[in-house]
Protein backbone atom coordinates (compact mmCIF):
# COMPACT_ATOMS: atom_id res chain seq x y z
CA UNK A 1 0.00 0.00 0.00
CA UNK A 2 1.47 3.34 -1.00
CA UNK A 3 1.46 6.46 1.15
CA UNK A 4 -1.19 9.08 0.33
CA UNK A 5 0.02 11.84 -1.93
CA UNK A 6 -0.02 15.32 -0.46
CA UNK A 7 -1.17 18.03 -2.80
CA UNK A 8 0.82 21.23 -2.78
CA UNK A 9 -0.61 24.60 -3.78
CA UNK A 10 0.35 25.92 -7.17
CA UNK A 11 3.17 28.48 -7.26
CA UNK A 12 1.76 31.93 -6.63
CA UNK A 13 -1.37 30.56 -4.95
CA UNK A 14 -2.62 32.26 -1.79
CA UNK A 15 -1.10 30.75 1.37
CA UNK A 16 -3.33 28.64 3.59
CA UNK A 17 -4.93 30.14 6.70
CA UNK A 18 -2.57 28.42 9.20
CA UNK A 19 0.38 29.68 7.18
CA UNK A 20 -0.99 33.24 7.19
CA UNK A 21 -1.36 33.18 10.97
CA UNK A 22 2.37 32.55 11.38
CA UNK A 23 3.18 35.83 9.62
CA UNK A 24 1.28 37.95 12.15
CA UNK A 25 3.76 37.69 15.05
CA UNK A 26 6.47 39.00 12.74
CA UNK A 27 4.25 41.80 11.49
CA UNK A 28 3.27 42.81 15.02
CA UNK A 29 6.80 42.88 16.42
CA UNK A 30 8.26 44.68 13.39
CA UNK A 31 6.04 47.75 13.86
CA UNK A 32 7.53 48.93 17.20
CA UNK A 33 10.94 47.66 16.10
CA UNK A 34 10.89 49.85 13.00
CA UNK A 35 9.51 52.81 14.97
CA UNK A 36 12.41 52.58 17.43
CA UNK A 37 14.89 52.25 14.57
CA UNK A 38 13.50 55.39 12.91
CA UNK A 39 13.64 57.28 16.23
CA UNK A 40 17.37 56.66 16.52
CA UNK A 41 18.59 58.95 13.71
CA UNK A 42 16.11 61.61 14.82
CA UNK A 43 17.56 61.57 18.35
CA UNK A 44 21.11 61.46 16.98
CA UNK A 45 20.35 64.45 14.77
CA UNK A 46 19.00 66.38 17.75
CA UNK A 47 22.18 65.57 19.64
CA UNK A 48 24.36 66.73 16.75
CA UNK A 49 22.37 70.00 16.67
CA UNK A 50 23.38 70.62 20.28
CA UNK A 51 20.51 69.08 22.24
CA UNK A 52 22.67 66.97 24.52
CA UNK A 53 19.69 65.55 26.44
CA UNK A 54 18.75 63.60 23.27
CA UNK A 55 21.77 61.34 23.78
CA UNK A 56 20.29 59.62 26.85
CA UNK A 57 17.16 58.24 25.10
CA UNK A 58 19.30 57.45 22.02
CA UNK A 59 21.49 55.18 24.16
CA UNK A 60 18.54 53.68 26.02
CA UNK A 61 16.69 52.82 22.81
CA UNK A 62 19.89 51.37 21.35
CA UNK A 63 20.22 49.05 24.33
CA UNK A 64 16.53 48.12 24.14
CA UNK A 65 16.68 47.30 20.46
CA UNK A 66 19.09 44.41 21.14
CA UNK A 67 16.57 42.13 22.94
CA UNK A 68 13.81 43.30 20.60
CA UNK A 69 15.93 42.08 17.69
CA UNK A 70 16.01 38.62 19.32
CA UNK A 71 12.21 38.66 19.48
CA UNK A 72 12.12 39.63 15.80
CA UNK A 73 14.42 36.63 15.10
CA UNK A 74 12.03 34.28 16.90
CA UNK A 75 9.02 35.66 14.99
CA UNK A 76 10.97 35.44 11.71
CA UNK A 77 11.78 31.80 12.47
CA UNK A 78 8.06 31.06 12.94
CA UNK A 79 7.26 32.72 9.64
CA UNK A 80 10.03 30.82 7.85
CA UNK A 81 9.99 27.29 9.19
CA UNK A 82 6.44 26.34 10.07
CA UNK A 83 5.01 29.21 8.01
CA UNK A 84 7.05 28.39 4.88
CA UNK A 85 7.64 32.05 4.06
CA UNK A 86 10.93 33.36 2.67
CA UNK A 87 14.03 33.09 4.89
CA UNK A 88 14.78 36.80 4.22
CA UNK A 89 13.47 38.10 7.58
CA UNK A 90 15.27 35.34 9.50
CA UNK A 91 18.59 36.00 7.78
CA UNK A 92 18.18 39.77 8.07
CA UNK A 93 17.18 39.68 11.75
CA UNK A 94 19.98 37.25 12.56
CA UNK A 95 22.45 39.60 10.93
CA UNK A 96 20.86 42.59 12.68
CA UNK A 97 21.13 40.87 16.06
CA UNK A 98 24.91 40.81 15.65
CA UNK A 99 25.23 44.22 13.98
CA UNK A 100 23.10 45.91 16.63
CA UNK A 101 25.53 44.82 19.36
CA UNK A 102 28.42 46.14 17.24
CA UNK A 103 26.43 49.35 16.76
CA UNK A 104 25.88 49.91 20.48
CA UNK A 105 29.54 49.20 21.27
CA UNK A 106 30.66 51.58 18.51
CA UNK A 107 28.31 54.26 19.84
CA UNK A 108 29.55 54.02 23.42
CA UNK A 109 33.14 54.05 22.14
CA UNK A 110 32.30 57.15 20.06
CA UNK A 111 33.49 55.45 16.87
CA UNK A 112 31.33 57.61 14.60
CA UNK A 113 33.03 56.31 11.46
CA UNK A 114 31.46 52.91 12.21
CA UNK A 115 28.42 54.03 14.19
CA UNK A 116 26.82 56.34 11.60
CA UNK A 117 27.03 54.19 8.44
CA UNK A 118 26.16 51.04 10.37
CA UNK A 119 23.14 52.85 11.81
CA UNK A 120 21.97 53.74 8.31
CA UNK A 121 22.32 50.10 7.23
CA UNK A 122 20.44 48.85 10.31
CA UNK A 123 17.55 51.27 9.80
CA UNK A 124 17.35 50.47 6.07
CA UNK A 125 17.33 46.71 6.73
CA UNK A 126 14.71 47.03 9.46
CA UNK A 127 12.45 49.07 7.19
CA UNK A 128 12.99 46.58 4.34
CA UNK A 129 11.84 43.79 6.67
CA UNK A 130 8.79 45.82 7.67
CA UNK A 131 7.92 46.43 4.01
CA UNK A 132 8.41 42.75 3.21
CA UNK A 133 6.18 41.58 6.07
CA UNK A 134 3.35 44.02 5.34
CA UNK A 135 3.38 43.59 1.57
CA UNK A 136 0.01 42.35 0.25
CA UNK A 137 1.97 39.79 -1.77
CA UNK A 138 2.83 37.92 1.47
CA UNK A 139 -0.80 36.85 1.81
CA UNK A 140 -1.34 36.11 -1.86
CA UNK A 141 -3.40 39.23 -2.46
CA UNK A 142 -2.73 42.21 -4.63
CA UNK A 143 -4.11 45.71 -4.31
CA UNK A 144 -6.69 46.69 -6.93
CA UNK A 145 -5.26 48.55 -9.89
CA UNK A 146 -6.52 52.06 -10.40
CA UNK A 147 -8.96 52.21 -13.29
CA UNK A 148 -9.34 48.43 -13.44
CA UNK A 149 -12.90 47.24 -14.04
Amino acid sequence: MSAPTQLRPAPGAAPSQPRRVLLWPLRIVLVPYAALLVAQPVLAGRFLEGSYEALKPHGAIGGGIIPLTWIVCAAAFLAWRPGRFSPFPLVASGLLSVLTVVQVVAGYNRSLGVHLPLGVAIVATGLAMLGWAWSPRRLGTRPARVGAP
